[in-house]
């Protein structure tokens, strides 16, 4: 946690709190190289904000800024949180953005739709994502595909968002090949050339 700039009871408000790290923390520690994390996802239960935000603004150098704050934010989000009548359910109800002071690093702590957290994780937009830190472990849901770094996409459609497909193409340049449903037991790949943005 000191990278994150974060103390030492970090882990026991984790337990306390019931948060969660994921995303490319979390990704990274599972398969360590595989990414070089730009920023901390903290998921806290529907409810939890208020509570993280006393203890990071109690015990830490974090300040809460806006995504006009910080250029990268807004794209972070978009589409992504409740609010956005078109958005399918993603599990996140709302996310608030923190940089530290001195090291300008960044905290997303993310309020999940639900009062348990990881039920957030598990509507993620692949499996090769889901996974998650928690006060006293390292949980991955695929860890066999996610060694071999391929996965299968999490979603209803029938055609890919073009959201969804930057996010294909995001993993497919980290080494990552998503596996066609229809044929996973073929272990079809779909091929990286088939991911172009519109």
């Amino acid at each position: 946690m000191s990278e994150w700039c974060l103390p030492k009871e970090t882990f026991d408000v984790m337990r306390d709190q019931n948060v969660v790290i994921s995303g490319s923390v979390a990704l990274n520690v599972v398969e360590p190289g595989c990414v070089v994390p730009r920023d901390l996802d903290l998921y806290v239960p529907l409810g939890g904000v208020v509570d993280f935000d006393k203890f990071l603004t109690d015990l830490t150098d974090y300040v809460q800024v806006t995504k006009e704050d910080y250029t990268d934010l807004g794209a972070l989000t978009d589409n992504y949180v409740a609010g956005h009548a078109w958005v399918q359910d993603t599990g996140m109800r709302t996310v608030v953005f923190y940089r530290h002071k001195t090291s300008g690093t960044v905290l997303n702590v993310i309020e999940s739709s639900h009062p348990v957290p990881t039920t957030t994780i598990f509507k993620f937009h692949s499996t090769f994502v889901m996974n998650y830190i928690s006060w006293n472990g390292v949980i991955c849901a695929y860890p066999k595909m996610t060694a071999d770094r391929v996965g299968l996409l999490n979603t209803k459609d029938r055609e890919l968002t073009p959201r969804m497909k930057r996010c294909m193409i995001k993993y497919a340049l980290r080494g990552f090949e998503t596996l066609n449903p229809v044929v996973v037991r073929l272990a079809t790949v779909i091929p990286f050339d088939s991911l172009s943005v519109p």
